[in-house]
């Protein structure tokens, strides 16, 4: 009797863990760190150079002399960038001869040589020698001239121009685009994968003087025209700071295994890094995703332990019902 007393005692205990194990929800958080590296990114500008010299001569009936420069061929300014000219213009006559100096783009030259109301780029008077700096932004015209005028009627000057037209623009390696995509070994593609919400943590600190941008995006296409502007469509964004900390919702899929659950999307799951300081700029980077999910471990345990315990309660039940059929 105490036997069975026993094996009932026994095989209700198992068929409380299994249920257990059944209905039980056990939820562990867990963090995979996908990027831990320092970024180095190139200086946000860049330029390119073309050096002029000229002479110029007025001639004979005439009372000025134009250079012309195609500023259209080397490509309009793009956002945030321009075109610059600068040059020195030096009379080179014995003794000097004072002259008039204009910078004039294709509409403001046509009324100019109208004798009409015009808005030089810049303008002297009287002189013999100058320098010229001028940062062209925004739209502007294809040609520019520079235009060297008598100062005193019949006094024709002789001036020589030495400069150079620089085009600055967005250097495409400031920009630098990190998956946070992520997998431990080959997945096979019968196996489901799971979908959880989750959080992606980001750390981000400027080694050195500098400043950056920095957004979480869907997809890699997302950054193609971040150097023409920020993102519309980044799940977060942050700009011109040296340090980041954020932390991001987001969608996780993970392989459907027990013990080595395996990271295999994030989304959104792309940081790009922009550098817009003038310098080059390394950048510290850290980024994690955690997510919960069901402890199947427990689980496990407590099905394993009630079916254990399951089977030693019967083999005690059935071994006192053999002895008791026996006498």
């Amino acid at each position: 009797m105490r036997r069975s007393n026993v094996a009932y005692a026994l095989m209700a205990v198992g068929i409380v863990l299994l249920l257990s194990a059944l209905f039980i929800d056990v939820r562990i958080t867990m963090a995979v760190a996908l990027i831990d590296e320092v970024v180095s990114l190139e200086p946000a500008w860049s330029s390119e150079a073309w050096p002029f010299e000229e002479i110029l001569l007025i001639e004979e009936g005439r009372t000025y002399a134009v250079f012309n420069l195609t500023v259209g061929y080397y490509g309009p300014p793009e956002e945030g960038g321009n075109v610059t000219l600068s040059f020195t213009a030096t009379e080179t006559s014995m003794p000097r001869r004072p002259f008039n100096l204009y910078v004039l783009d294709d509409a403001d030259f046509l009324l100019w040589s109208l004798g009409k109301e015009y808005e030089p780029l810049y303008e002297a008077r009287g002189t013999t020698e100058c320098h010229v700096e001028l940062g062209l932004e925004g739209a502007y015209a294809e040609e520019l001239h520079i235009v060297v005028e008598e100062h005193e009627e019949g006094l024709k000057p002789c001036v020589k121009l030495e400069g150079e037209l620089v085009h600055v623009l967005r250097n495409p390696g400031s920009v630098c685009v990190l998956s946070l995509g992520h997998a431990s070994g080959a997945i096979p593609a019968c196996i489901n994968l799971k979908s959880y919400k989750g959080v992606i943590h980001v750390e981000a600190k400027a080694l050195g003087p500098g400043e950056f941008n920095l957004y979480v995006l869907e997809s890699p296409e997302e950054a193609y025209d971040i150097s023409r502007g920020p993102p519309s469509r980044a799940a977060y964004g942050v700009m011109g700071v040296r340090e980041v900390s954020a932390d991001i919702p987001c969608r996780i899929y993970v392989l459907a295994l027990p013990f080595t659950p395996s990271l295999y999307i994030v989304s959104p799951g792309f940081i790009a890094i922009q550098n817009v300081s003038d310098e080059e700029l390394d950048v510290k980077l850290f980024a994690s995703v955690s997510f919960t999910t069901r402890n199947l471990v427990v689980n496990l345990a407590l099905g394993l332990a009630g079916t254990t315990t399951l089977i030693i309660g019967l083999a005690i039940f059935l071994l006192a019902r053999g002895k008791a059929a026996a006498k």
